[in-house]
């Protein structure tokens, strides 16, 4: 027999050592070296910071110069102008011309020179607005009152044709309301004709006696007085007077009556209700309604004082 087929087979183990591996450390130097322009540190930056801040605000001054220069130099050539135009003379006295024309002149001689602060020219500039704004509004004004006063008539036309409507055709418009609104009409009229007298009397060159918008202002108001009463609607027919009798009411008011409350509190909360009710239809100029709710409202508080006669009992 084969001695080799029957022997055991032996293996070897080999371990191989762990590797361990080493940190190595080293430290360097570093110098820095800087060149000019060196880096700004400290005071130096804030100075720097400061210095920045304070250039940002003159270019702003600077922009904020050039464009009121422009503004007060576009102000000049245009009042210039109007000194010229027909519409501007009708309104002004030679003088105030003048007075206009003699601070154009100094204002072009100022910007010759110029000025670094915006102040400056803000100060000029109002001042030149400050002659011509009137001048600006006398002229609109005079304008406007061309075509006012056929404006006037025709809306005071059509209050009288309204007038003559409700007195004829709605009798249920109360009298004393036509008389109210005939005489808030009759004041107009009485100031429309005062402010045009005192006009004719004044020169172009002066504040106007009136403005347009005052005038519509005041026609406005009246017409409104006017629109109101037109709205008002015819009220429905009376019915027959179907009030209740003595007996009927007090079967009404009776304990464990369905269409009264039963209690002092309840009965107070519901004519509460009505009251509120009664307002909101007077203010809606709902009549029928109103008086529904009065006859309500007269039930309730008798029934209300008849529970506390009962309940002090």
């Amino acid at each position: 027999m084969n001695n080799t087929s029957n022997s055991t087979e032996e293996f070897e183990t080999v371990i191989e050592p762990k590797k361990v591996k080493k940190k190595h450390d080293k430290k360097l130097s570093v110098t820095q070296i800087d060149y000019l322009p060196k880096p700004l540190r400290g005071d130096a930056l804030k100075l720097a910071k400061s210095v920045l801040q304070d250039m940002a605000v003159q270019e702003q001054e600077v922009h904020a110069v050039n464009e009121v220069k422009n503004a007060l130099e576009a102000a000049v050539y245009e009042a210039r102008e109007k000194l010229e135009g027909e519409s501007l003379i009708k309104v002004t006295t030679g003088e105030q011309r003048e007075e206009v024309s003699k601070l154009c002149t100094d204002i072009d001689d100022w910007v010759y020179e110029g000025s670094v602060r915006k102040s400056d020219y803000d100060e000029r500039l109002d001042r030149l607005q400050a002659l011509l704004g009137p001048m600006d509004e006398r002229i609109a004004e005079l304008e406007a009152r061309e075509d006012l006063p056929s404006t006037v008539d025709e809306a005071v036309a059509s209050m009288k044709e309204m007038e003559a409507t409700i007195r004829k055709d709605m009798p249920w418009v109360n009298a004393s309301k036509i008389e109210k609104a005939q005489e808030k009409l009759a004041e107009f009229m009485t100031w429309w004709a005062q402010r045009q007298d005192k006009q004719k009397e004044l020169p172009l060159s002066e504040v106007p006696a009136f403005t347009k918008d005052q005038v519509q202002d005041k026609l406005s108001t009246v017409q409104k007085e006017w629109e109101k009463l037109k709205k008002i609607k015819k009220p429905k027919e009376s019915k027959k007077d179907v009030s209740p009798t003595k007996a009927e009411q007090e079967k009404t008011m009776a304990p464990g009556s369905e269409t009264l409350p039963d209690t002092v509190e309840a009965t107070e909360t519901v004519l509460t209700e009505v009251k509120k009710a009664k307002a909101d239809a007077i203010e809606q100029e709902d009549y029928d309604k109103a008086q529904d709710l009065k006859k309500k409202q007269e039930l309730l508080a008798k029934h209300l004082a008849s529970l506390k006669e009962k309940a002090e009992l």
